[in-house]
């Protein structure tokens, strides 16, 4: 079956994809399902857990588990965006992620993902350069996400850790989110060259922010579906260069209660609302 993604690109408008975190208390194969009845493009796969949210199934490893996945890709047509979480923490070995970048290839990812969780910023660098180029062997782009509550947490801070390494593969992952607590906005979006731009993290919030210990558990659990907040999402789009895949990463605890099917449909129906308002697509 046809790539999504792609036919998303050739249509002339943005890919949506569905973000693992949106529904991390799902399966990968469970994930795909969801997206189908979305209406998705694509999924971003979580394969790699952070050690604050385990996964409720390995996928990495399992070979049932990877040939479930694969076969659901593969008779829906969704693609997969990217693969996380490959983080840069003070005790990282980065060819620890040998396996994990093999499985991300395998099921076609265009992209991985990282984060700086590291205090000591050189070795976050020196960590960021073996990444990518480990990540090139087998031809995927490592996009860095900047965090609102972690080491790295501005986007002027990517953006500098990408101009220094100077890596053809590197790139930066612009999620609303975290955009907005850090203090940044979508000019400064615009202003960054259109190949540095990986992919977007589409969610919604409202326009309360929260202390600084309290932004990481508003991240993982308590966003909003895109157009039910108050964030610039529109500028944002306008800011993006054209066929940027919007990964929509909305963990709401209103939805929470519903069935991973029909909490796919929901989260589909009403991104792709918001996105018809916003768009001449």
């Amino acid at each position: 079956m046809t790539n999504r993604i792609e036919t998303a690109r050739r249509e002339g408008r943005f890919p949506i994809s569905l973000a693992h975190l949106s529904m991390i208390d799902v399966d990968h194969l469970t994930l795909v399902k969801a997206a189908e009845a979305g209406g998705f493009d694509g999924v971003g796969l979580r394969i790699v857990a952070p050690p604050h949210t385990p996964l409720v199934r390995e996928i990495l490893g399992d070979s049932q588990a990877t040939a479930e996945v694969k076969a659901a890709l593969r008779d829906t047509g969704i693609a997969v965006s990217d693969v996380e979480t490959f983080a840069l923490r003070p005790d990282t070995n980065i060819a620890d992620y040998r396996a994990g970048l093999e499985l991300a290839a395998d099921l076609g990812a265009a992209h991985i993902m990282t984060s700086g969780v590291d205090p000591d910023p050189q070795r976050t660098y020196e960590n960021f350069l073996e990444l990518c180029d480990l990540a090139g062997e087998f031809d995927l782009s490592v996009a860095i996400e900047f965090i609102a509550f972690r080491e790295l947490r501005t986007l002027t801070e990517a953006a500098a850790l990408i101009a220094r390494s100077d890596k053809d593969n590197a790139g930066i992952v612009i999620d609303a989110l975290h955009l907005s607590r850090s203090g940044g906005n979508p000019s400064e979006v615009a202003a960054l060259p259109a190949s540095r731009i990986s992919f977007v993290q589409l969610c919604d919030a409202g326009e309360h922010v929260p202390a600084f210990d309290a932004l990481a558990y508003e991240a993982r659990n308590d966003r909003l579906l895109p157009g039910d907040g108050s964030l610039w999402l529109g500028d944002l789009i306008k800011a993006l260069p054209e066929g940027r895949v919007l990964g929509i990463e909305a963990p709401t605890r209103a939805l929470a209660h519903l069935d991973p099917v029909e909490r796919g449909r929901r989260i589909g129906a009403r991104s792709r609302q918001f996105l018809k308002s916003v768009t001449a697509i």
